[in-house]
C-alpha cells in the first residue's frame, strides 16, 4: 500500500510538465527576455554594483526608520538536473535588494544535511559539534542563506563542475509582494537559528514530502498576484463529440508540487516572467563560444533537461580555453544590471 501511495505521489508532482513550452517557445509566444549570463563563470558578483546609491523611491523603511528599503528584483531559481547532483535538479529563490546604500544580494535554498554539507553547516554555525551532527542533524533539511551566490563557491560550482545550467525566472511581482516573501525566508532561518542553537532536531529531509521545493511552493502560493491566474488545459469531452475541451485551473494549483521543474513550467506558462537568465553549464559554454551559434540556436541548447537526464560531469577548462575566457569576459557586465538600473528609476 506505501508503495502505491508512493507511485500516486510520484505521478502528481512529477507529471506536470507534459505539455510544457520549450524555452524558445515561451520567448516567442510570451514575448520574454532571455539573457545568457557567464558570470558564474568567472566569479563576477553583484556587490561592487553602485545601484543603490542613486537616488529612489523605497518600498518602506527599515524597522527603526532611520534606512529606506527598495525591493529590485526576485527569481525563481531552477538548477537543472547534473551528474551525482540530482535527477530532478534543484530550486531555489534569489532576491536583489537595497537597505540605504547597500546592495544585498541573497540566496535562499534547502538540502539535504549529509557528510558532504556538513562543513558548509559549521562555518553557517560556528561551534556546531560532531556529536550534535551525527546525533540529531545528519539527513535534516538544512535551510541556506548564501549572500552573492554568483560566486564560483555555488553557481559557479554547479555550472562548471556539476555541470547544471542554472536558469532564473525574475518574475513581474510587486515589491511588497517580494518583501513578503524575504521575510518568510528570513523567519524560517531565524527559527532554524534557535533550534541549532538550543541543538534541537530540525525537520527531515523527505524527497517526496519535505524537500528544496516543498518551502519555495508555500511562499509562492501566498502571493495575490499569483493568485488571480488561471491557466487552461483540455480535457475529453465527456459525450461523444470532436475535440477537446477546455477548463482552467488556478497556478497555485500547479504550484503545489514538490518537483523543482513543474514549478518553472507553471511560472512560464502563467506568463510573468519579465527576464529569464540562464547561466550555461561548461560544457554549453563550450558549444555557445566555440560555435558561431544564432541567438535562437543558443536558447535551443541550453533547453531545460528532462528529468532522467544521463548528464557528464565536465572536466577542467584547457589553458588555452582559459585564456579566451580571460580575453573575452575582461570588462564583463551581468546582464541583470541593466535590468536592476530600469527598475530602480521608476
Amino acid at each position: 500500500m506505501k508503495s502505491t501511495i508512493l507511485i500516486f505521489l510520484s505521478l502528481l508532482c512529477f507529471g506536470t510538465h507534459a505539455g510544457a513550452k520549450t524555452i524558445l517557445e515561451q520567448s516567442i509566444e510570451d514575448n520574454v527576455e532571455i539573457k545568457i549570463s557567464y558570470a558564474a563563470l568567472i566569479n563576477s558578483q553583484l556587490r561592487n554594483s553602485d545601484l543603490c546609491k542613486q537616488e529612489y523611491t523605497p518600498t518602506r523603511m527599515n524597522k527603526s526608520g532611520t534606512k529606506p528599503v527598495k525591493m529590485l528584483a526576485y527569481a525563481y531559481v531552477l538548477m537543472g538536473p547534473s551528474s551525482g547532483s540530482g535527477r530532478y535538479g534543484h530550486s531555489g529563490e534569489r532576491f536583489i535588494y537595497c537597505i540605504g546604500e547597500t546592495l544585498y544580494d541573497v540566496y535562499y535554498d534547502g538540502i539535504k544535511l549529509t557528510e558532504m554539507s556538513t562543513e558548509l553547516f559549521k562555518d553557517d554555525y560556528a561551534g556546531t559539534t560532531d556529536k550534535y551532527l551525527n546525533k540529531k542533524l545528519m539527513g535534516s533539511l538544512y535551510l541556506r542563506e548564501i549572500h552573492f551566490p554568483t560566486r564560483n563557491t555555488l553557481y559557479g560550482f554547479d555550472t562548471i563542475f556539476n555541470n547544471r545550467n542554472i536558469y532564473e525566472q525574475w518574475l513581474d511581482i510587486t515589491e511588497d509582494e517580494i518583501y513578503s516573501l524575504l521575510e518568510k525566508n528570513i523567519s524560517r532561518r531565524n527559527i532554524q537559528s534557535e533550534k541549532v542553537k538550543n541543538q534541537k532536531k530540525l525537520p527531515t529531509f523527505r524527497g517526496l514530502l519535505n524537500n528544496c521545493t516543498y518551502t519555495i511552493s508555500m511562499n509562492l502560493q501566498t502571493l495575490p498576484t499569483l493568485q488571480n491566474i488561471k491557466l487552461s488545459y483540455k480535457v475529453q469531452k465527456p459525450r461523444k463529440g470532436p475535440g477537446k475541451m477546455i477548463k482552467y485551473k488556478s497556478l497555485t494549483k500547479y504550484l503545489n508540487t514538490v518537483q523543482p521543474k513543474a514549478i518553472f513550467n507553471a511560472l512560464g506558462r502563467a506568463n510573468i516572467t519579465k527576464l529569464l537568465v540562464i547561466y550555461p553549464s561548461q560544457l554549453n559554454t563550450r558549444e555557445i563560444l566555440n560555435n558561431d551559434l544564432s541567438i535562437n540556436e543558443q536558447i535551443s541548447l541550453l533547453e531545460v533537461p528532462s528529468y532522467f537526464s544521463k548528464l557528464k560531469r565536465s572536466n577542467q577548462w584547457l589553458d588555452i580555453e582559459l585564456e579566451q575566457i580571460q580575453k573575452d569576459f575582461k570588462d564583463y557586465k551581468s546582464p541583470l544590471i541593466e535590468e536592476l538600473e530600469q527598475i530602480i528609476s521608476i
